[in-house]
């Protein structure tokens, strides 16, 4: 579970569709490959306060669904 950046934002978000695949692409760059969010924010030219607000929803609805 430890990836460490073995993808690239590009790679990662690569034909993103729509906000809610963005949003759960978001969370995995930030769980899964450990970017930073102020990296996150800047490879998707956003305020970082924004991806801080996606992280903490799309955690919340992870915790929900191990449920």
């Amino acid at each position: 579970m430890n990836r460490l950046k073995e993808a690239t934002p590009s790679e990662i978000f690569n034909n993103t569709k729509d906000r809610r695949e963005r949003n759960r692409l978001v969370y995995e760059a930030w769980h899964d490959y450990r970017y930073t969010q102020k990296e996150i924010a800047a490879f998707l030219i956003v305020h970082y306060s924004l991806v801080s607000r996606i992280v903490a929803v799309e955690k919340q609805k992870s915790v929900v669904s191990e449920v």
